[in-house]
Formats: C-alpha cells, structure tokens, sequence
C-alpha cells in the first residue's frame, strides 16, 4: 500500500527520485504496475510473470503534466492505468504488431501536416533515413523497439565523411545532425503515441549529436553589390551604411565613433 501511495497522484510522484529502474506496485501476484520517472515526465509499465519468465510491456505516459490531462489512451491516470492491467487484453497478454520507423514517420507527418509544411522533411526522411542514399543504413523496415543505441549512432556517423578537411568534416556533421532531429523527432513521436509498441526511448536518448559545428552563414558583398545597397536605401541611412562598409564596425561601433577616431587615409573603392 505504501507502494501505490507514492503512485497514485501527481504531487506525491514528483518526490520520487528520477531513474530507469520503475517503482513497482504489486497489483497481484505475478503482475505489477511500474513507474518510470524521467527527466521531462513519467510513464506507466506493465510487468506480468508469464510461460516461466517476466513480459514487460509499456502502458502510457502519466498525467504528470498539469497542461497534458490523462485522456485514457495515451496518457494515464493512476486509476485508468489499474483498470487497463485488470483487462483481459492488457499489453502483457496481447502481443504488440512490429511497428517500423517508416509507419512512425507516416504518423509523424500525418500529425505534423496539421501544424506545418512536411514535404521538405519528407524528401529528407526517404534520401537519409529510409534510405535511397548508398552508405547510409537503412532504417525504414526497421521496427522502432528494435532499435538500438549502436545502430543510431552509426547511422549518425555514417554520413560523415573520413577526411582531412575540417571544414568539409564540419559541414557534413551539421548537416548530419539536422537528419538526426528530424529522426529524433520521429522517434519520440512513436515513443508518445504508441505505447504498447515502443516500451522505451532509451535508445536515442543516449545519443548524442556533433558539438560546436553549426555556425551562420557568412557572406561578403562585392563592390558593385555595396554600391547596389548604398543607392537603394534612404539618405539618413547612407551615410551609416557607407561607414559600416568601410569601417567593418557595428552599429553601436559607429553610433560612438568621433571624428577624432577617425585617421587620414586613401581608399581603393573610390566608387563608394
């Protein structure tokens, strides 16, 4: 009983401390329900002593988030979980259809379609994650629970190129690690909305993307592009912009330059 106490509500959860080992409660012998508490929230488990050996399976997320209600289905109450580890059909009896990262990208999308344009990040997801690309596993058939942390990390790293380059190493990864959020994103969307198929996300949470390689893009203006802009903008703007193009200052640079700042001296862009 002190067990389910510390389940039941949301306020008494949040004093259990955050680790992968569930908290379980009995419900009978040979059955128990599991509490999962990670970083961002909880999640509901099911384990049953079955044919000589324990069968896990994941119930639902918790209604640890006050602005996500438990709706029944994918997040649960303490309550609503119980009743569905007393069901005849419950997840440790019935067993779950493979369900591949190429389904969780069709959901993925089809929930996201509501929100925002897909098709960019659908042509991405069949060159790079599906894939047609050569060299890059393919990870499509693939099914989602399978998964695991050495296969992501691989895929990762299989689209970075063994060069001497540094820059070309550089732009490869962050371009790599634009495809891993992307993947990412499908992933958790399949942890969240299916769960008696994806028990876990342990897999891609342990994997990290490429550090300190997204950097913005630069560019330098020709003369005849500078002189473009200069006879383009206003006149109480011209003479600011001349300055930052000669000068290379910033804007709270020049508002605080003075004359005396300034030396004599010729310029090559006498067009300016």
């Amino acid at each position: 009983m002190a067990t389910a106490l510390r389940l039941q509500t949301r306020e008494a959860r949040k004093k259990l401390a955050i680790r992968d080992k569930p908290y379980f409660f009995e419900v009978r012998r040979g059955l128990a329900i599991g509490y999962r508490r990670g970083l961002t929230g909880g999640s509901w488990l099911l384990r049953e002593f079955s044919g000589g050996q324990y069968v896990q399976r994941r119930l639902g997320a918790a209604d640890d988030d006050a602005n996500a209600p438990a709706d029944g289905i994918n997040v649960l109450s303490w309550s609503e979980a119980l009743k569905l580890a007393s069901t005849p059909d419950r997840p440790t009896v019935t067993k779950p259809g493979k369900y591949t990262v190429a389904q969780a990208a069709e959901d993925y999308f089809a929930i996201r379609a509501k929100k925002s344009d897909t098709a960019a990040d659908r042509l991405t997801y069949k060159a790079v994650i599906h894939a047609e690309r050569t060299g890059i596993p393919k990870l499509g058939d693939r099914s989602v629970g399978d998964l695991t942390t050495g296969d992501l990390k691989r895929w990762l790293a299989s689209q970075v190129p063994e060069t001497s380059d540094r820059e070309k190493r550089r732009t490869a990864q962050a371009t790599a690690n634009r495809h891993w959020n992307l993947l990412r994103a499908i992933l958790n969307s399949a942890y969240e909305n299916e769960s008696a198929r994806v028990l876990s996300d342990h897999a891609w949470r342990r994997v990290q993307p490429y550090e300190n390689v997204d950097r913005p893009r630069t560019r330098t203006l020709s003369t005849d592009e500078a002189v473009r802009v200069l006879a383009a903008l206003q006149p109480s703007l011209r003479a600011l912009a001349r300055g930052a193009l000669y000068t290379g200052c910033r804007l709270g640079e020049l508002q605080r330059l003075t004359a005396a700042d300034v030396a004599d001296g010729s310029s090559d862009n006498s067009t300016l």
